[in-house]
């Protein structure tokens, strides 16, 4: 990948998905831990690599981030999926430009840029409160079959709309809370995190740091949400992103067009492309060991 690369670091609380950490910014935490292999006999996750997003309480970035984030996947070669609000809200499917859509009815729409493909919370949680799993030739399929060609299924979370997500909080395997570096804005991250432990304590949690600064910010940010996570919740945060405010992002939010494609060469497309990049990275990972275990 062209630029600098981000590392891995930040082992100490963290697992195998994101990281936008450099060791030689955090000191006092031991990078000589291994990172365990992803269990693919294990039960509790789901198949398909899964990844719920919210702003906490910056609900628009949350939505900015899951409409870049799923376009930079999707121009890089993989099937996305992308998970809702239902129509009328301020939601990812506007952000994406798509303001009118024939067939809004269909339950997965294929009008998004880069061939993502998008669907409405209502009926994709009605869908999975009829399913069952599928078990054949010893395999189990947790999702139904027309969910099971996407490499990605992306979900945006409204974090005070938790009660309402049950079924949908079960197919999550991985959560991102995007977190500001302010500390009534942590404070507020942290009750998110902690309200999405009490509803679905399954799901591994991660972080993305926004920061108005800079990157020792974020990383400062961070490194003491962590420590809370683990003291209070006696559970890691996994290790984290790190994106920076930029004014494309207003403008991004007020025109409807998503940054990834009108502002290819911003500071913060590299942010996206380099999450992305993570994201390809360990899908790539987990599909190995899925591989050597079914091999073993």
């Amino acid at each position: 990948m062209k630029g600098r690369r981000l590392g891995r670091g930040l082992e100490e609380i963290s697992d195998v998905f994101f990281s936008a950490e450099s060791s030689k910014t955090v000191t006092d935490i031991p990078l000589d831990r291994s990172v365990p292999e992803f269990d693919a006999k294990r039960q509790a996750m789901p198949e398909i690599q899964t990844i719920g997003i919210t702003g906490g309480p910056m609900d628009t970035m949350g939505i900015f981030a899951i409409c870049n984030i799923s376009i930079e996947l999707a121009r890089q070669g993989y099937r996305v999926l992308v998970v809702d609000d239902d129509p009328g809200n301020l939601n990812v499917t506007r952000l994406m430009g798509l303001m009118d859509i024939e067939n809004a009815a269909e339950p997965i729409l294929i009008h998004a840029p880069m061939g993502v493909r998008t669907t409405y919370r209502t009926p994709f949680l009605s869908h999975l409160l009829s399913y069952r799993d599928i078990h054949q030739n010893g395999n189990r399929y947790p999702w139904p079959e027309e969910y099971q060609k996407f490499d990605f299924i992306i979900f945006h979370i409204p974090y005070n709309r938790l009660e309402e997500l049950g079924a949908m909080l079960r197919q999550i395997s991985l959560f991102m809370v995007i977190a500001p570096t302010d500390r009534t804005g942590m404070l507020e991250s942290y009750s998110v995190i902690k309200a999405l432990h009490q509803k679905a304590r399954q799901i591994q949690i991660g972080l993305i740091v926004l920061s108005e600064k800079g990157e020792q910010d974020a990383s400062d940010a961070f490194s003491r949400m962590a420590g809370n996570t683990k003291r209070f919740l006696q559970k890691d945060l996994l290790s984290y992103a790190f994106i920076q405010k930029c004014e494309e992002i207003g403008k991004s939010m007020a025109e409807g067009v998503p940054l990834v494609l009108k502002w290819s060469t911003s500071e913060m497309r590299r942010h996206i492309y380099n999450i992305s990049r993570l994201i390809i990275d360990d899908h790539d990972q987990r599909l190995r060991s899925i591989e050597k275990a079914h091999v073993l």
